[in-house]
């Protein structure tokens, strides 16, 4: 069940993990749109330009994305502690119900990770595959789908709600 649960939040991840290349918007996105993966359920709110995403419930990220030329590109601003919560529950590191700045996040959990015994190295690579934002994925819409695939050829439907 572990080893599913962080499959799953790996997955989750690799698809959010997207950076900013332009200023343009597709209105088309505006709203709420859900996708089901096994046991997760992945939501993005968006409204002309910024994001909120949740999983299960628990609020994620939030920050702005653009699109151009087919491709979909966001930029995470903030982390929002009750998600981290679950991905470190199994470390005991809490982090407050709100949400983080990536700068403030990295300064909550680093000290933690470090008492826990995990190089610079580790925590550094731990730290960029959460809050990555260089990856842009191509999207299309057709009515109430939203598909996203990823470079290795994956892809996770999204229905508007």
């Amino acid at each position: 069940m572990v080893k599913l649960r962080f499959f799953l939040i790996a997955l989750f991840f690799t698809f959010i993990s997207i950076g900013s290349l332009s200023a343009q918007t597709d209105n088309r996105l505006n709203g709420r749109w859900v996708a089901v993966i096994e046991e997760l359920t992945i939501e993005y709110r968006f409204n002309n330009g910024n994001f909120e995403i949740s999983a299960n419930g628990l609020l994620n990220e939030k920050g702005t994305y653009t699109t151009s030329n087919g491709n979909f590109i966001r930029t995470s601003t903030h982390i929002h502690g009750d998600f981290m919560n679950v991905i470190f529950n199994d470390i005991g590191i809490k982090l407050d119900s709100k949400w983080y700045t990536i700068n403030e996040f990295i300064i909550a959990v680093k000290p933690s990770l470090v008492k826990l015994g995990f190089s610079d190295r580790d925590i550094n690579n731990f730290i960029n595959t959460l809050v990555s934002s260089t990856t842009s994925f191509p999207y299309s819409i057709d009515a109430n789908t939203l598909i996203l695939t990823d470079t290795n050829g994956g892809v996770i439907i999204f229905t508007k709600k």
